[in-house]
C-alpha cells in the first residue's frame, strides 16, 4: 500500500499512484485499507464524472450507467461502515443531481451541465467526509470486511452486478446486498 503525499483532498486527489488498488481478490483487514478504498473510489468516481460529459453515444450511455452501478455500491458501503452522519451528508444532494441527469436522454444538450452537477455534489460529499476518514483506525471485524469486499465485487463487476434501472434502485440493491453479506454464515458472493 502507497502512502498519499500532502493533506487534504485535493492533495489525495492528485496523487500518481492510487493508495489502495481496487482489484480481484482486494483483500481488506485495517481501518487503513476500508479508508485507502474510499478515497481510491473517491478518486475513480470524479475521473470518471469529469470524463462523462465528453463522450457521445453509446460510449456516455455505458460510462452513465457504470458511474451510476458504482455510486450506488459506493454509497451502500458507507451507509454500513462509517457509522457517521457524514456517511449521509450531502447524499440528498448527489442523489437529487443524478436524479436530474437520469430524466435527461444521454445526448440532449443538458446532459453535460447536468452531470457536472453530479460531479460537484460528489466532490463536496468528499470533502465533508474527509475528516471522518482520516479518524478511522483499527482492524476490521469479520462481518465488516465481507462487507468490504462484497462491495470490492460488486464495484468490479462481479457476482450479482444488476442492480437496477435508476439510481435509488442500485442503492437499495447495492445495500440488500451488502447486508446479506453482513448476515451470520455469509460472505462476499461470488
Amino acid at each position: 500500500m502507497h502512502a498519499r503525499t500532502g493533506t487534504g483532498y485535493d492533495a489525495a486527489m492528485h496523487t500518481a499512484e492510487p493508495a489502495f488498488r481496487i482489484d480481484p481478490g482486494t483483500q481488506l483487514s485495517t481501518r487503513d485499507d476500508l479508508v485507502a478504498l474510499l478515497r481510491d473510489q473517491h478518486d475513480d468516481l470524479r475521473v470518471t464524472l469529469e470524463r462523462l460529459p465528453r463522450l457521445a453515444g453509446p460510449a456516455r450511455d455505458d460510462e452513465f450507467w457504470q458511474v451510476r452501478r458504482r455510486l450506488a455500491v459506493h454509497h451502500a458501503l458507507e451507509s454500513l461502515l462509517l457509522a457517521t452522519g457524514a456517511a449521509r451528508d450531502l447524499r440528498p444532494d448527489l442523489g437529487e443531481a443524478i436524479g436530474d441527469v437520469e430524466q435527461l436522454d444521454t445526448d440532449d444538450s443538458a446532459f453535460a451541465a447536468a452531470a457536472r452537477r453530479v460531479l460537484l455534489a460528489h466532490e463536496q460529499h468528499v470533502e465533508h467526509q474527509e475528516p471522518v476518514l482520516r479518524d478511522l483506525a483499527g482492524e476490521l471485524t469479520e462481518v465488516e470486511r465481507a462487507v468490504a469486499e462484497t462491495a470490492v465485487a460488486l464495484w468490479l463487476g462481479e457476482g450479482d452486478t444488476y442492480l437496477g434501472h435508476d439510481y435509488r434502485d442500485m442503492v437499495a440493491a447495492a445495500r440488500s446486498q451488502l447486508e446479506d453479506a453482513s448476515a451470520p454464515g455469509h460472505g462476499p458472493r461470488p
